[in-house]
């Protein structure tokens, strides 16, 4: 009893563990998403009290038009394409939440005009055809890394960047 008692703990424990850490993806993607960029402010606030918004026009018409797959590959490459430069989160189709990194690169200026830049050029492969996304951003300060601060300067980013897209 006593052993089966501890297996029993034992796989409990293992599939709480894998639960939290699948609570922090994003079951298509595989990314981080918000769950765990609030998760990561509360652990270790980053030094850059700043948060960005990137929202991609046109992330739809891939699903629509190429499927599923090639929209997940496409969020992939943008995120591996800006990891040396921020921490992406995945909020939802073609939306990101971005966290500076303080690794010492100086990107030549606005570090989010140059995220701007490399995602312009970046170009993505679906159905032989080579398109590129349309990014808008918004950024936005936050006092201090508490869940209610980080909360409004995420949305008042991500408004930032509607606003952008819409004019």
């Amino acid at each position: 009893a006593m052993l089966y008692y501890l297996v029993i703990s034992r796989d409990g424990r293992e599939l709480s563990h894998r639960l939290i850490v699948e609570a922090r993806r994003d079951s298509a993607t595989g990314l981080p998403n918000l769950k765990a960029l609030m998760d990561r402010v509360r652990a270790s606030p980053p030094k850059r009290l700043e948060i960005g918004y990137l929202l991609l026009d046109q992330v739809d018409s891939l699903r629509t038009g190429f499927g599923l797959d090639t929209q997940v590959a496409a969020m992939k490459a943008v995120a591996t394409r800006i990891a040396d430069m921020v921490e992406p989160y995945y909020v939802g189709t073609g939306q990101f939440a971005l966290l500076p990194l303080d690794n010492g690169k100086d990107w030549g200026g606005d570090l989010w005009e140059n995220l701007i830049a490399r995602v312009e050029q970046a170009e993505v492969e679906a159905g032989g055809q080579r398109l590129r996304l349309l990014p808008y951003m918004g950024v936005a300060r936050y006092a201090d890394a508490t869940g209610e601060k980080v909360d409004a300067a995420l949305l008042a980013a991500s408004q930032l960047a509607f606003d952008a897209r819409r004019h």
